[in-house]
Order: C-alpha cells, then structure tokens, then sequence
C-alpha cells in the first residue's frame, strides 16, 4: 500500500477533502491548484437529475465521483477504479466526505471476463492502463516521458459493466462517465445489454495516444465504433467549453481527429430521447461570458500597447541631447 496524504479541492464551489498517493505527481498537481478543471463539470447539470443513478469508470481519486454525489444527492453514484492503491484512496475520500450516495469498488473494466495485464503506474495514477494479456508492450513504451518508475504488472480479469449492473442489482442507469485509458471500446462492448437496457447518457474520454499505444487502435477507427453506437456525439471544445454536435461527415470526422490528435477529447455520446436540458442556453452564457473575457483580455492589451508606446517616446524625448546654447 502507497502512502497516503489528504489536501483541499474546491468543485463545484465546494471544498472537499481528498486522499491520494503522497508521491503521485498528478495529485499533488491538483492540491496545488486547488482545484479539478479538466471536465467541464458545471455542464453535469444539463443532463443529470437529483434522483439520477451514475456510473464512474475509471474514477481515479474521486473528481467526477463528488461532483455526481453533489449534483444526484437522491441518486447514487457506483464508482470503480482498477487500481487498487488508488481505489483505497478513493474509499477515504468517500468517507472523509460522508458520501452516504455513493458505492466504491476495485475492478478492472472491459469486456466481460477476459484476461488482461494491467500497468499500475506508480508517482502517475492517472496513466494506469491495461492491455490484452498476450500484448508485448511495456510499460516504458507506453509512459514515456510521464515517468520512468518500475510499474506494478499483474494479470487479472476484467469485469463489464453488465456484470455489475447484475451483481448489484442496480434498478436503473442513467450516466455512465468512462475514463479507462485506451480501454474505452471495451468497456462499451461490456455494456451492450445496459445501453440497450437503459439507454443512458455516456462522458467518454477520447485519447488518441492511449487508443493507439496502449491498444493498437487507430483514433479513426475508435471514432467509427463510438458514431455507429450512439444516435448522438458531442464534444466538449478546449477553448470556452462549449459543446458541439460531431457531425457524421467525413470530413467533419476529420477536424475533429486533427483538433485532438495531440490531447485529450470529452464525448458525451447520447441515444434518441436523452435529455439534454437547457444546453443551448447553457452554450450561450458560456460563449457570452468566453466573447467578454476575449473583449476583456483585447482591451487590455491595447492599453498596454498605448502604454508601451507613451513609455518608448517618453525614454527618446529623455534621452535625447539637450539643445546646445
């Protein structure tokens, strides 16, 4: 067992209390900045309920999984994550905040019942990933630069999402946020009688780097699986945060892979009749308060050029050679 320590995050205009590896760089990355932007959490609210049921796959330290607590305080949130350090820093979390909705397990996620390796990156527990047992890719390949300590390698069985909706008896699922690194086709092939079942809304993370080292896929490929599985993809821009409908278009498909080869993409993938609520307002204030910000920053920088300019004429006027009498 890794050494724990706890610090503050604010979500949601929340303080909580989290744990995490005491050595782990991305941990300590958030107690610095005191908070956890990397999903634009603030938009949950547009498709989750007081009552909403959630699944966190791939929870890591418990970021989304107190932002669903907060938001679904009737629902409950299942949490899962594969590591097992990182899943007992993830049960503290849970009860150092007394998240009475919210249920935390140690599994792997995938397909139902196959043999896999699994990478427990020790100092970088975001990274943790799985390959297929008989995959030859080592960890070196597969985390470099992100660290070069010696990984915790175990092979073990993967469990679906329809095997725990079973062995939890679990009445219904309304979202499923999925962050498996690489893994991510896979657990939706896990889950086919649930999506048929409830239909539920899916966050999906989108990392072209880990789809093709970590599993051999091809980012293109990942894209077609997810747009023939779903009625409806959307995905979160870097820039403002707002949402915007992925076009089936081939070239469309093509923009997307370009804008995110190089980082990380959120989907929310959707079937006919989810519920979206209040998105295109939601988009609006977004893009309003983005436009003011941009108006905000130009101005700025144009009283610092004028300024600048004062500031160059008055060091010539200075420094010019008085009149000789």
């Amino acid at each position: 067992m890794r050494s724990l320590e706890s610090g503050t995050i604010t979500l949601l205009n929340r303080p909580f209390q989290v744990f995490g590896d005491a050595d782990d760089s991305q941990f300590s990355a958030f107690l610095r900045v005191g908070t956890w932007e990397q999903i634009p959490l603030h938009r949950f609210s547009a498709f989750l309920k007081p009552d909403s049921i959630c699944l966190d796959l791939g929870a890591n330290i418990g970021m989304v999984t107190l932002a669903l607590s907060l938001l679904c305080p009737k629902g409950h949130v299942y949490a899962f994550e594969a590591s097992k350090d990182t899943a007992e820093a993830l049960r503290q979390t849970a009860l150092a905040n007394h998240l009475k909705n919210v249920s935390v397990g140690q599994a792997i996620l995938g397909d139902e019942d196959k043999e896999v390796r699994f990478f427990d990156i020790p100092g970088v527990s975001t990274s943790s990933f799985a390959v297929s047992k008989e995959s030859d890719k080592t960890v070196h390949v597969l985390t470099y630069p992100y660290t070069d300590k010696e990984s915790n390698v175990t092979v073990a069985r993967t469990k679906s999402v329809d095997q725990i909706v079973r062995e939890l008896n679990i009445p219904r699922v309304d979202f499923i946020k999925i962050d498996v690194e690489g893994s991510e086709l896979d657990v939706l092939d896990g889950a086919k009688e649930t999506l048929a079942r409830f239909k539920p809304i899916i966050l999906m993370e989108f990392n072209s780097r880990c789809f093709i080292s970590a599993r051999g896929i091809l980012p293109a490929q990942a894209l077609s699986k997810i747009l023939q599985t779903f009625d409806s993809v959307y995905w979160f821009k870097h820039e403002n945060g707002t949402i915007t409908l992925l076009e089936r278009a081939e070239v469309e498909r093509e923009k997307f892979l370009t804008a995110n080869y190089d980082q990380v993409a959120d989907l929310l993938c959707c079937f006919d009749g989810a519920e979206l609520h209040n998105f295109r307002l939601l988009d609006e204030i977004q893009n309003l308060k983005f436009a003011n910000e941009q108006l905000q920053l130009k101005l700025k920088n144009k009283w610092i050029s004028v300024l600048k300019r004062k500031f160059k004429r008055f060091l010539r006027r200075f420094s010019s050679p008085s009149p000789q009498s």
